[in-house]
């Protein structure tokens, strides 16, 4: 059992999303918006992505850990959380002018902690999942 305190948590949390944050712009995204607050939920980066002919919208989760011990972020990303990051973006994209970017999900993974003397480990998986049949409306 964690027994972290909860302003604990989220302050790793949120330094876990700065470094993915900076990792993102080092890479040449450009940073749309952090930590959108939706009725499902919320959308820790949303970036975009111009390595492509045609800019591409990236919504990233984050997930922090404090080491491997216990499994890394993308074990995290379980059916019930994809599912409320899937209606969160679908919120976002509704609010987007036509015609709307191509879009897809990537996973930051960020292990270490803020006291470290090191770097922390930094994973980016892209396209770690899709927008899935079960979410999508006609009009999107």
């Amino acid at each position: 059992m964690d027994t972290t305190p909860q302003h604990e948590k989220d302050a790793l949390g949120l330094w876990g999303e700065d470094i993915a944050t900076q990792h993102l712009k080092k890479k040449g995204y450009k940073i749309a918006g952090r930590r959108i607050r939706t009725p499902h939920g919320e959308l820790d980066i949303v970036a975009v992505s111009d390595h492509n002919a045609r800019p591409e919208l990236v919504f990233v989760e984050v997930k922090t850990r404090r080491s491997r011990d216990f499994g890394g972020g993308i074990a995290a990303l379980d059916p019930r959380k994809r599912r409320a990051l899937c209606r969160s973006a679908r919120r976002f994209l509704r609010g987007m002018r036509p015609p709307l970017p191509p879009y897809r999900f990537d996973l930051i993974e960020v292990i270490g902690t803020p006291e470290m003397t090191t770097k922390p480990e930094i994973n980016h998986f892209e396209r770690c999942f899709s927008m899935g049949q079960h979410v999508v409306t006609p009009w999107l």
